[in-house]
């Protein structure tokens, strides 16, 4: 029988060449060491269409949300709507919003702000401003905190189930911080979580500025027309003021003047009665 030669093959009783165990350990081995980098590739096409799939849901909901936005012209229902759909953008289970009670151009430490409104919140929660929001307010830049306990963030106590991370957002026009927006989520937000965040609060902040502006144009014409309507009553008091009193003047006056013409009048007669019966020596 012929011998089996170095490139393991041998041949078989028909005369035909066949792979040796180790030649079909190379090939599966070669073809092991083949399809490792193309699954690995095939995952990251995947990922990768799976990351700009969410990318342009998120831009579509960030663009529809800014529609929705720029059509509010009351304070309360925008910052209502902000909320909800930053929180819903975000895929937070809860969100607020906290506005600065005077507007900085500065960042200043212990900044004071109120709850302005809530997602998924009781409507009667008046929480203080947390750790990331008093972050926010300080440095006017934005911030998270993983894992953040009650006594750091107070509305955790209103919200159901764990939160992994709070991350919060300036509400800014210009330099000027209006506020700060903050989500509260299961998961972790990253950088690009915090960046499409941003986009939509300074777009959400220009709004707010615009409506603020709205309101207090309106505000002052309501001011306007209140002053206007007092002004045209006290106006009308004084001219009856004035007319009773120079009704009663001139009345007083006029009294007067008929009195004296009576006076005179009688004065006038006796004088030509005593003229008439006196006699011719006088």
């Amino acid at each position: 029988s012929p011998k089996s030669s170095g490139t393991g093959s041998h041949a078989n009783a028909g005369g035909k060449v066949a792979a040796s165990p180790r030649t079909s350990e190379v090939v599966v081995q070669q073809l092991d060491n083949f399809s490792k980098p193309a699954a690995n590739l095939l995952d990251a096409q995947e990922q990768s269409h799976a990351a700009v799939a969410q990318h342009a849901l998120q831009m579509t909901m960030l663009y529809e949300a800014s529609l929705e936005v720029n059509a509010i012209t009351d304070v309360t229902a925008l910052l209502h709507l902000v909320v909800e759909r930053a929180s819903k953008l975000m895929g937070a289970q809860a969100g607020a919003i906290y506005l600065a009670t005077q507007a900085k151009s500065r960042p200043a430490p212990g900044g004071n702000a109120k709850l302005a409104s809530g997602y998924n919140l009781p409507a009667d929660v008046a929480g203080q401003p947390g750790v990331a929001v008093r972050r926010v307010l300080d440095t006017g830049k934005s911030a998270s905190v993983d894992r953040p306990p009650v006594a750091d963030e107070p509305l955790l106590a209103y919200v159901d189930g764990p939160i992994g991370c709070e991350l919060a957002v300036p509400l800014k026009v210009g330099d000027q911080t209006l506020g700060a927006l903050l989500v509260l989520g299961r998961q972790v937000f990253d950088q690009n979580d915090a960046q499409l965040a941003r986009l939509f609060c300074d777009q959400a902040a220009i709004v707010l500025e615009r409506v603020r502006m709205i309101e207090g144009t309106r505000q002052t014409a309501l001011q306007l027309q209140t002053l206007s309507r007092r002004l045209v009553v006290a106006q009308e008091a004084e001219r009856r003021r004035i007319a009773r009193e120079l009704h009663d003047e001139i009345g007083q006056e006029l009294t007067g003047l008929k009195l004296m013409l009576e006076m005179s009048v009688r004065a006038t007669d006796e004088q030509a009665s005593g003229s008439f019966y006196a006699s011719p020596d006088d």
